[in-house]
């Protein structure tokens, strides 16, 4: 008797056991996770997912600092986080898909209720439209519907070729706008545009830009394509006629032993900033430019002494007149 106790209390155990681990079977978003935040405020985030679905979080906000935070995340991907306290902190909610996650932020720290949308991906996972991670936490939805409203033609994938060196793109014409009174196939001073530190492992390049008396550089700058087609996407801050906005330029072509082909140069406003002056194009809006030779050469030098300074400067042209 004592023995078939035995037998039946081991076999209980085991089916307690087998029934604790098939209950707690691990989270399909267990991981690092990393993305953005915009809107009232604006940072970068970063999340670990444990097996049983703990979420340990930080922000780095543009405005704040740094924070971070601690939940469980729900079986179905709802999460709720709120970093700082539940008075001067600011709450995420949203939802997690085993490669994606998005939803929305409030802080009710302030007088006024700051809000705006957040977003990321599992790290190390890749996109069915070609566009790495980066790309789509560089640009949200609509800055790509803007630059497909443009005309802007965007080689996707993510093995590009290595298009390192030195162009110039003349003569550099308007083809497509959304800004009123432009004056399609106007022709702007000559760009000459360098890039380099180009790593198809993390998919980035550097590019330095020199156009009548405005210049550029953007070190964060992430790149796409496949063969000879390549697509490069950078943000950077500009001041005109004192006021502050967030650019975004993209370009693209085709790579050829002496330079690139169907090359084009998208000018797009991401933020105005509320446009104080009154003197900006409005957010999503921009202006396409290309090479209307259709090839842009490669050269030797970015020397401003070399550049055509007798047509319009295009870091005017996030000018509304």
């Amino acid at each position: 008797m004592k023995k078939n106790l035995f037998y039946l209390l081991t076999l209980c155990l085991l089916i307690s056991a087998c029934s604790k681990d098939d209950n707690e079977a691990p989270s399909p978003f267990e991981g690092e996770w990393s993305g953005v935040f915009t809107g009232a405020d604006s940072g970068s985030w970063k999340a670990t997912i444990s097996s049983s679905g703990n979420i340990t979080a930080t922000t780095n906000s543009e405005e704040f600092g740094y924070y971070s935070a601690k939940g469980k995340i729900s079986p179905d991907g709802d999460v709720t986080l709120t970093f700082g306290s539940v008075s001067t902190g600011a709450t995420f909610t949203g939802t997690f898909s085993e490669t994606s996650a998005q939803g929305n932020w409030v802080n009710n720290s302030g007088n006024n209720d700051m809000t705006g949308k957040w977003r990321g991906f599992k790290d190390g996972t890749t996109q069915a439209d070609g566009l790495s991670n980066n790309i789509h936490l560089l640009l949200s939805d609509e800055n790509l519907d803007a630059l497909d409203n443009l005309g802007f033609p965007v080689y996707e994938g993510y093995n590009p070729p290595n298009f390192e060196n030195i162009y110039i793109a003349s003569p550099l014409a308007l083809k497509s706008t959304t800004i009123s009174n432009d004056e399609i196939g106007k022709i702007y001073g000559d760009l000459r545009i360098q890039f380099y530190n180009q790593s198809n492992t993390n998919l980035t390049v550097s590019v330095k830009r020199l156009q009548g008396g405005s210049e550029g550089i953007g070190n964060g700058s992430f790149i796409s394509g496949t063969d000879n087609e390549f697509s490069v996407f950078t943000k950077l801050h500009s001041t005109s006629s004192d006021s502050e906005s967030l650019l975004l330029i993209a370009c693209s072509g085709r790579l050829s032993d002496d330079g690139i082909s169907n090359f084009h140069y998208a000018l797009l406003m991401v933020d105005d900033y509320g446009d104080p002056n009154d003197v900006l194009i409005e957010n999503n809006t921009g202006r396409l430019f290309y090479d209307e030779d259709r090839f842009s050469e490669v050269i030797t030098s970015l020397k401003k002494g070399q550049l055509n300074n007798d047509t319009t400067d295009i870091g005017k042209l996030i000018l509304n007149n």
